[in-house]
């Protein structure tokens, strides 16, 4: 995760107080060692799992958003390609082994109330086996009628997603 540091993870040294607005803060360097500390969005990838005019969200087990509904996915592992990390992802939190079929947008998003922020990257993705089971990072999985959809949907880039597939269905 990006965060805005109190002191420099590499000397230890205090670092500057960051402004009042600290998403705004791209980098901090570090006036001892002089290493520069970024704050990069972190990598993320999920899946629009759908079956013709059904969607599969997953309800989150942990905050942030405990409760509240999402399109399975989450942070790629270093060095890991989106498509991969959305196989893997939907793989894990599902038990279903799926193919990217094509990408539905990349989305800049809040990882809970808190200020870290990432990068999330959508994908359509078709079933190709597996059994559906639940991990314990997903409290429930339920497939979902397009006209159906629950208010508490995580993370505005899945919104924007599921909004694109239910226009999509509707013409």
């Amino acid at each position: 995760m990006s965060r805005v540091f109190r002191y420099c993870p590499r000397c230890g040294q205090p670092l500057p107080t960051p402004p009042a607005e600290p998403a705004r803060v791209a980098a901090q360097a570090c006036s001892e060692c002089g290493t520069v500390h970024y704050r990069n969005a972190s990598p993320g990838a999920s899946g629009l799992v759908t079956r013709a005019d059904r969607v599969l969200l997953a309800r989150r087990a942990h905050e942030p958003w405990k409760g509240w509904w999402y399109l399975p996915g989450g942070f790629l592992d270093p060095w890991e390609h989106p498509t991969e990390g959305v196989r893997r992802e939907v793989w894990e939190e599902t038990g279903l082994d799926v193919r990217p079929t094509h990408l539905l947008g990349v989305f800049v998003d809040r990882y809970g109330a808190e200020r870290e922020y990432l990068l999330n990257i959508y994908y359509a993705v078709e079933i190709i086996g597996g059994e559906l089971q639940r991990s314990n990072e997903v409290a429930e999985l339920r497939w979902f009628h397009a006209d159906a959809l629950p208010d508490q949907i995580a993370f505005a880039g899945a919104r924007q997603v599921l909004e694109q597939w239910r226009s999509q269905l509707a013409s």
